[in-house]
C-alpha cells in the first residue's frame, strides 16, 4: 500500500491543509475532502469521483482511506491513509470520519459526481458544526419514538463537518447506537445518524438538494446542481453496491442545461418539467398587468439577439 511517506496523520494534517481568511474575518483552519473507500470497486469509483473534483478544485486536497493496494502515481489523491480490518459496512464510515487530516472536512461517498466548485461548503462551518442534505428518498426511520417526526433524516453521502471534540463525541454516540442494532452488518446508518443528531448539541446546516441530488429518486431543483449522487462505476454484478441506473454525464447535462424550477424522475431517461410560456405570462400578468407581460417579452427578445 502506498501512503504519504514517513508522515503521521497529524503531519498529513499540516501537509495537505491550507489556511485563509474568510470575508467575515474568521480564520479558517485546514480544509479538504475525504473518501472512505474499502474494496477495489469502490476505490476505483472514488478515483473517478476525485478526478472530477480536481477539474474544478485542483487546490483542494483529497485524502482516501482504503484497504486497497495502490500505486502512488495512478490516482488523483493527495494522500492515502491505510485502512486496517474494515467491516465492509456502514460502520466503516462512522468509525473513521475522525481520521480526517483536515479541521474542516467534506466527506463523500464514492458515487459522487460534482459539476462545479463547491468550496463554499467549508464556509458554512463558520457558523455550523455539521451540514448534510435531507434524504431525498424519504425516511427509513419513521416511527422512531425518540425523535419527533418533523425532524428529517439526513443523507450521509455528503457530510461537511468540523473535526472537533464535539463532533468526535457525536461519532462515538452514533457508533454506539448503530452497534445496538441487531444486524448492523450492512444495516442503514441514516436512522441512527438522525437520532443522534437530534440528541446532540451540534449546530446542523441543512444543505439544499443542489448539493446532494440523488439520481435514483425523483426530485426538484431550481439552481444549478453542483453535487450529483449516483453510481459512477458499474460493478453491481460483482456483488457489491447498487446498480448503475443512468449515464451520469447525460443526466448532468440534461439537468444543468436547464434553469428555473425543474422536476425530474429517475430511470434510464430524464424528464424535466418547466413552466410553460403561457404559465409564465399569466404569472407576470397577475403581478404587473399587461404592460409587465409586454415588457418582459421585449426584454427576452432583446436577450436572444445579443
Amino acid at each position: 500500500m502506498s501512503i504519504q511517506p514517513n508522515r503521521s496523520e497529524h503531519e498529513l494534517h499540516q501537509y495537505t491543509g491550507y489556511k485563509s481568511v474568510s470575508p467575515k474575518g474568521y480564520y479558517k483552519m485546514s480544509r479538504g475532502i475525504l473518501y472512505i473507500a474499502t474494496r477495489e470497486p469502490f476505490f476505483e469509483e472514488a478515483k473517478l469521483s476525485a478526478s472530477r473534483i480536481k477539474e474544478f478544485m485542483p487546490d483542494i486536497p483529497i485524502t482516501a482511506l482504503t484497504d486497497v493496494d495502490t500505486d502512488r502515481d495512478n490516482h488523483p489523491f493527495d494522500s492515502i491513509l491505510p485502512f486496517q480490518d474494515p467491516n465492509y459496512s456502514n460502520l466503516d464510515q462512522i468509525e473513521n470520519m475522525h481520521r480526517t487530516p483536515y479541521d474542516r472536512t467534506l466527506c463523500l461517498d464514492t458515487d459522487i459526481y460534482i459539476d462545479g466548485d463547491v468550496r463554499e461548503l467549508f464556509d458554512i462551518l463558520d457558523e455550523f458544526d455539521v451540514g448534510a442534505s435531507i434524504n431525498q428518498g424519504g425516511s427509513s426511520s419513521k416511527g422512531d419514538p425518540d425523535v419527533p417526526s418533523p425532524f428529517p433524516e439526513y443523507n450521509t453521502g455528503v457530510i461537511i463537518y468540523k473535526n472537533n471534540s464535539k463532533f468526535r463525541e457525536f461519532l462515538k454516540e452514533w457508533k454506539k447506537a448503530y452497534m445496538e442494532q441487531k444486524q448492523f452488518q450492512g444495516w442503514p446508518n441514516q436512522p441512527t445518524f438522525r437520532e443522534k443528531l437530534y440528541q446532540s448539541n451540534l449546530r446542523i446546516a441543512t444543505l439544499p438538494s443542489e448539493y446532494n441530488l440523488m439520481t435514483r429518486t425523483p426530485g426538484h431543483v431550481r439552481e444549478p446542481v453542483k453535487i450529483f449522487h449516483g453510481r459512477l462505476h458499474d460493478f453491481y454484478e460483482e456483488g457489491v453496491g447498487t446498480p448503475k441506473y443512468i449515464d451520469m454525464e447525460r443526466f448532468v447535462d440534461k439537468i444543468n442545461n436547464s434553469d428555473g424550477h425543474r422536476v425530474y424522475t429517475h430511470g434510464w431517461s430524464v424528464r424535466i418539467h418547466k413552466d410553460s410560456i403561457l404559465w409564465k405570462a399569466k404569472k407576470e400578468y397577475s403581478y404587473r398587468g399587461i404592460q409587465g407581460v409586454v415588457n418582459k417579452g421585449i426584454n427576452r427578445v432583446i436577450q436572444l439577439f445579443r
